[in-house]
């Protein structure tokens, strides 16, 4: 199931079958619903199984600097050479890898002979292109490669965000989150995100999303401990408000 599937079934939640007569107030629930799935998922106890994915990159000769790719948060050590497994050792600081001569080679001087990679430092900045919000992070290692190496290692992917725009782009964006797991875990709790919506009013469907939600949740290792009727409402289901 692709991201369309997802918002057609939402969409049907609030008696909307046609995807394409859904006025746009109802879209930006249906995404909204959808990244609140998501953060669900990315805070639960288990959620390095959904947020950890394994990456890989080839180092240039001359070029001691990689940026990381914008989706990742942060990387899980340990960096290792892709062949033969063999580690590369962390940095405290900035400093420490800039120092990596006197430090790591007794040298007396700061210069060092480009080589196989032996340290690296994460250096995590704020881009002012995007905002302070966006963090971006680099790759920094030393020696400074002097042929490409394949480097492999695990990484902290940022909790995914979508607008309604996302459900009719060319191409799809992609669903960040093992294909088994569309239909079990994603879609219920995306679904029992979506009667916070002011336009939903089957009040009879509200116990079974609120069953099937459990049902996801359990299995991502949280539980929620309170199973509502329909007759009341969590407060973070709160009907959201709208303004056509």
């Amino acid at each position: 199931m692709d991201i369309q599937g997802i918002e057609a079934h939402l969409l049907r939640l609030v008696n909307i079958e046609s995807v394409s007569s859904a006025p746009s107030y109802i879209k930006d629930d249906a995404a909204t619903s959808l990244n609140q799935a998501f953060q669900e998922i990315w805070s639960s106890p288990d959620s390095d199984y959904f947020t950890r994915e394994e990456k890989s990159l080839s180092t240039i000769p001359g070029t001691k600097a990689y940026a990381l790719e914008s989706a990742i948060q942060d990387i899980l050590g340990p960096i290792r050479f892709t062949a033969t497994g063999k580690p590369i050792a962390p940095c405290e600081s900035k400093g420490e890898l800039h120092a990596f001569g006197p430090i790591f080679q007794s040298r007396s001087g700061y210069d060092v002979d480009q080589g196989e990679p032996q340290v690296y430092y994460l250096d995590r900045t704020r881009s002012p292109s995007y905002g302070d919000e966006v963090l971006v992070v680099n790759l920094l290692l030393a020696p400074t490669p002097d042929k490409a190496y394949s480097i492999t290692y695990d990484a902290t992917l940022e909790c995914p965000s979508y607008e309604a725009a996302d459900f009719c782009a060319s191409p799809l964006p992609s669903l960040p989150i093992p294909h088994k797991y569309v239909e079990t875990v994603l879609l219920p709790i995306a679904r029992y995100h979506m009667t916070r919506s002011h336009f939903f009013k089957n009040k009879d469907l509200l116990n079974a999303l609120a069953d099937d939600y459990q049902k996801a949740i359990r299995q991502i290792g949280y539980l929620d401990p309170q199973i509502y009727s329909a007759d009341t409402k969590p407060p973070q289901i709160a009907e959201r408000s709208h303004t056509k």
